[in-house]
């Protein structure tokens, strides 16, 4: 996904460091372009609010990375507001906890990829949301092989359910894969 398309800005939480490393890692290792605030903003930044407002305003979508933190985090509703402003897709990744715990009232009713402790099929599911947003169809970079046919890696709200569903619990913490960050 080149600069001219847009990149993939990452919100979340800070406390979700680690996990938003290895996301934006793995989301770099499948070519897309990923900005976020600890790769890009550097000590002494003067204007870093103009850079978050910016980076998101050049991003070809938000992905949110939902963690009970997260929901907490004044920073993670402001950059989501901001991006519905702006017509942004967003595509939420509930990363750890439930719905209750980590899903904003105001992605309530958006339809997110669950990690349900299974990192790799979720991240399939969200790097093919991410490839197939904005005017570019790139779809052809996601590996189809790998794919998981309708799991529950993908969770859709239902009509009046506000987001819940009878599958499996949503546990939260990403497997780690032994590498350091």
């Amino acid at each position: 996904m080149s600069k001219a398309f847009g990149h993939v800005f990452i919100s979340y939480s800070r406390e979700d460091s680690s996990l938003m490393r290895r996301l934006a890692r793995d989301l770099r290792s499948q070519l897309a372009e990923v900005w976020t605030d600890d790769g890009e903003l550097r000590p002494g930044t003067r204007r870093w609010k103009q850079a978050i407002e910016q980076a998101i305003e050049e991003a070809r979508c938000v992905v949110v990375v939902l963690t009970p933190s997260a929901k907490a985090s004044e920073w993670v509703a402001l950059e989501t507001t901001y991006a519905r402003t702006l017509d942004k897709p967003i595509i939420p990744w509930l990363a750890a906890g439930d719905v209750q715990s980590s899903v904003p009232i105001d992605l309530i009713d958006t339809q997110w990829v669950d990690h349900g402790g299974r990192y790799q099929p979720a991240f399939d599911e969200l790097f093919k949301a991410v490839a197939t947003t904005g005017t570019l169809d790139l779809s052809g970079l996601w590996d189809r092989a790998s794919a998981p046919s309708q799991t529950e890696a993908t969770r859709r709200p239902e009509s009046g359910s506000k987001g819940t569903d009878d599958g499996p619990g949503v546990a939260g913490v990403p497997e780690e894969d032994g590498s350091s960050d």
